[in-house]
């Protein structure tokens, strides 16, 4: 459960970098906000085999280390196979010791896994080209688009209509619309 497995030094140890303490927890904090509710993020940390890294610094007895790698630990847990749990029942039951449990916190029973693995790349996909989207419509110059090109790609939903044959060729006016304004009928 991360507890050291020698015997603790006579005196406190006080020779300690505080700064490699503090980019180390606060990286580990960035991590779980990115990956938090992330399915394919997750799955591509499980590939890179985070989760031994992760247990190395479960031993050290820091508690807000310990909470952000136990909450990254957490978050990885519905992807990884029966015979990891086994393994690391030490690791889940620090999980469920530390970390304070949502209403429907289904993560050691991994219910829904096969949906949000065959979602998750699509989802991260989409997230991807809409924030590419965003930075070179507010950025145009940083992303090295070309002048003129967003005027082109403006109207995206005119272009989708038209691919479907939904758009009016016409433009938006109604069939026999003038350009009087409307008037309240007589009584």
């Amino acid at each position: 459960l991360g507890q050291p497995t020698t015997d603790f030094p006579p005196e406190p140890i006080t020779n300690f970098s505080w700064r490699n303490f503090f980019s180390s927890i606060n990286y580990l904090h960035i991590m779980h906000k990115i990956c938090k509710n992330k399915a394919h993020r997750n799955l591509l940390l499980m590939n890179y085999k985070s989760d031994k890294l992760l247990k190395k610094s479960l031993e050290i007895p820091q508690p807000d280390l310990r909470r952000y790698t136990l909450k990254l630990i957490k978050d990885q847990t519905p992807f990884c196979g029966r015979k990891w749990r086994q393994n690391n029942m030490s690791a889940i039951t620090a999980v469920y010791l530390t970390i304070k449990p949502e209403l429907r916190d289904d993560w050691l029973a991994g219910s829904d896994v096969e949906t949000d693995i065959a979602e998750a790349l699509p989802l991260e996909q989409a997230l991807r080209a809409l924030t590419h989207w965003h930075n070179v419509r507010r950025y145009p110059e940083m992303m090295g688009v070309e002048q003129g090109i967003l005027n082109v790609e403006q109207d995206f939903f005119a272009k989708e209509l038209e691919k479907m044959d939904l758009a009016d060729p016409g433009g938006m006016e109604e069939e026999g619309s003038n350009d009087q304004a409307w008037e309240p009928p007589l009584n």
